[in-house]
């Protein structure tokens, strides 16, 4: 009896795929042979050896001479995690970046852009941002941030497809001036976040005035970036994906003012829970990854 060659899950995984590189020299190989894509001479048991020459890669993005650049694994719900640690040793150690997509994070998307897109433009914009630092067309000491790169026909610095906050600015900014605020072009400086990372858990809580109290938003985002490869060398890469996490955070923010507009404020989460949680991420974190600004002095005090 004939088998499928892919489940559904991956089927769609390799359309996102395909789509996202599409822009950029790259062919995706589908279930390459461990041991073909990486030299198996140089890992450090038998063990691993014969593992590498049983199990395959979901997907392996290859340059235009067909080089391995990066490899992606989807952990979908039928995924079977007693191997997954080898798969990580044979990667690292081959200095092979490697990428966990879980189901979550294939459907997310912020309202411009899906994380899978997101992710490919990360590696290719990174790589690229990293050869011209070695060639000096950029400082070293210059920060990688992804919505420093405009579009082609962007009318300001800020028009960059990678910007995750400019649709929720203006959400929050017409909210006001439908409610008569008067520094409604500025109603983004009234947000107060805080982001925090722990593991592999990425989360972004935000807060902004309403009436007598606050309207919250949040998001987390669960992503394993087992080894980053070439973008080791590539400082504030961990931020370039925290930067979409909090675009989501802000996008929910938004959507929580206009549910509150329309009366269905009973309907969110209430201040005591949402602190609470936020709390429990900041201990169970030990630090915080970045936040700051806006009127919410709680929020603020647990972000110090």
């Amino acid at each position: 009896m004939k088998k499928r060659l892919s489940n559904d899950s991956e089927f769609r995984v390799d359309a996102r795929l395909t789509t996202a590189l599409d822009q950029f020299e790259a062919t995706i190989f589908r279930k390459p042979r461990v041991a073909d894509v990486i030299d198996i001479n140089g890992l450090s048991s038998s063990d691993l050896r014969r593992y590498a020459l049983m199990a395959h890669f979901d997907f392996v993005i290859g340059d235009a001479e067909h080089r391995p650049l990066f490899a992606i694994e989807y952990d979908g719900a039928g995924h079977g995690t007693q191997n997954d640690e080898k798969k990580n040793t044979i990667a690292t150690t081959a200095n092979l970046a490697l990428f966990r997509i879980s189901p979550p994070l294939e459907n997310s998307r912020t309202q411009t852009m899906g994380f899978l897109e997101y992710l490919i433009n990360i590696w290719f914009f990174g790589t690229k941002f990293l050869e011209m630092q070695s060639s000096g067309q950029i400082p070293r000491d210059e920060p990688f941030t992804m919505w420093s790169f405009v579009s082609a026909d962007a009318k300001h610095i800020f028009d960059s497809e990678f910007n995750f906050l400019t649709v929720p600015f203006d959400r929050i900014g017409k909210f006001y001036k439908r409610n008569g605020l008067e520094n409604w072009r500025m109603a983004q400086a009234d947000v107060t976040h805080i982001s925090l990372k722990r593991g592999n858990e990425r989360a972004v809580f935000c807060s902004i005035p309403f009436g007598d109290s606050f309207i919250h938003g949040s998001h987390r985002l669960t992503f394993d970036n087992v080894c980053m490869g070439e973008l080791d060398e590539l400082y504030f890469s961990e931020a370039a994906i925290m930067d979409y996490c909090e675009g989501l955070a802000w996008q929910n923010l938004a959507d929580n003012l206009e549910i509150a507009e329309s009366g269905g404020r009973h309907t969110l989460v209430a201040r005591d829970q949402f602190l609470s949680d936020v709390m429990a991420m900041r201990e169970a974190c030990g630090s915080v990854f970045g936040g700051g600004g806006g009127r919410d002095p709680k929020l603020l005090s647990i972000l110090t």
